[in-house]
């Protein structure tokens, strides 16, 4: 029988050189490649052709923040920068780095994080009903690249 283990509390984002801690209850970072690494089409007598999607290497990290918190304040100021000028915009780059335990060797999983721009607007939610997400800011950033390793 084999055991992995990790935990939230191992979870490091650090965007503009800057290590964020201000997230909220659950899935505090989603990241999904969106797109395909290969596109495949077969044809007639199985003939098939392969080519590399350049797309594949996207990355899309949805950030659950607390609102009002220092990383929502300062996420909201560079998002505020994209809209002012994107032209002028700097580009975010990052990396996600996660602790693992894999039969009790300690490793880590990491996420190099290239060519970011806020892909949304931040969303939200109003409740009288109790939903904890109404202080909640989800922040959506797209990346160019992102190489993913265990080291």
């Amino acid at each position: 029988m084999i055991f992995a283990k990790t935990g939230a509390s191992f979870d490091v984002l650090t965007i503009y050189e800057r290590n964020f801690k201000d997230f909220a209850d659950g899935d505090s970072m989603l990241f999904t490649y969106p797109n395909e690494k290969i596109t495949m089409t077969t044809g007639k007598d199985g003939n098939t052709t392969y080519v590399q999607n350049e797309p594949g290497k996207n990355l899309d990290l949805i950030l659950r923040i607390m609102i009002a918190s220092n990383d929502d304040l300062f996420l909201a100021g560079k998002l505020a920068s994209q809209d002012a000028d994107f032209p002028a915009f700097e580009f975010v780059e990052g990396r996600i780095s996660k602790r693992v335990g894999y039969k009790n060797d300690v490793k880590f999983l990491v996420y190099e994080l290239e060519g970011g721009i806020f892909q949304k607007n931040v969303d939200g939610v109003s409740s009288s009903a109790g939903n904890v997400d109404a202080a909640v800011s989800t922040y959506t950033l797209r990346f160019s690249l992102a190489k993913r390793s265990v080291q």
